[in-house]
């Protein structure tokens, strides 16, 4: 498969959702279905920051539903407005109904989130029933509607996880196909290795798959962001660990997905 053919880009009013809806284009198939999704509740809670959409109406909802309109006429995109207590459980429960292929979702950046994910995008990439990519402004990447992403670096480790990281990348689209494995610089160390050749697994990985490369990285996700950055790659793929605590795609991840230069795409590796 080339692409999504059904793409969900949500947004909470708060942060400009177009350039998640830009990034959301390029994973589309032709002839895909690309919505714009905001989940609201009857009475928006008062938080620090920007007032979500139709916060100050007299009615909430149609507050809402009049600026989600208005933006998905301008980005010729299909609105689906979510009335919910619990706006990320909604929105899983019409991404799975409605068949889609990927959400699209931005991470927040406060002080506290960039340590850890905002609490929607983390819960959402957690409970999804796909894959979920979490959008970032690259740099000196160029992103094309015909050519898709580039170069596409699926982060593995061994396991039957690694497989389904790598069918998520490959339906990203068209682009250079990387298999990334990062070692830890200790074990390296204590294996008394210089090198840091390819494993076995990850070669029999990437012959079966097709990739068009193997890289292996010292470190953690701290170094693998740098690869990415100097690569340059315009996508990561990783998979959603589901993990414990706020953190909830694991800590692996969750770094990625706040320090990476271009978008992650956190993988469903399995239906919580």
């Amino acid at each position: 498969m080339i692409g999504y053919r059904s793409i969900g880009v949500c947004t909470d009013g708060t942060l400009d959702p177009t350039p998640g809806i830009a990034e959301a284009r390029t994973l589309l198939a032709p002839s895909g279905t690309l919505r714009l999704v905001h989940a609201t509740r009857r009475a928006p809670l008062v938080a620090a920051g920007p007032p979500a959409p139709g916060a100050g109406a007299e009615n909430p909802v149609e507050g809402a539903r009049a600026w989600l309109e208005g933006v998905a006429a301008s980005e010729g995109v299909e609105p689906v407005l979510l009335v919910s207590d619990d706006p990320c459980g909604a929105v899983c429960e019409w991404a799975a109904g409605a068949g889609l292929g990927l959400l699209v979702a931005a991470p927040r950046h406060s002080r506290l989130e960039r340590a850890i994910l905002g609490s929607f995008t983390s819960d959402l990439a957690h409970r999804a029933h796909c894959p979920v990519l979490l959008t970032r402004a690259p740099a000196g990447v160029a992103w094309d509607d015909a050519d898709g992403v580039g170069t596409v670096a699926a982060v593995v480790d061994e396991g039957p996880a690694a497989t389904l990281v790598v069918h998520a990348a490959r339906a990203a689209g068209p682009g250079r196909l990387v298999l990334v494995h990062a070692v830890d610089a200790g074990i390296i160390a204590r294996l008394g290795r210089s090198d840091l050749a390819a494993p076995g697994w990850l070669i029999d990985l990437a012959e079966a798959e097709d990739a068009d490369d193997v890289v292996v990285v010292a470190g953690g996700a701290g170094d693998v962001c740098d690869w990415a950055a100097n690569a340059p790659a315009g996508l990561l793929v990783a998979a959603a660990r589901n993990a414990p605590g706020p953190a909830r795609i694991g800590s692996f991840t969750n770094a990625l997905a706040v320090h990476a230069p271009c978008p992650v795409l956190v993988a469903r590796t399995a239906v919580v």
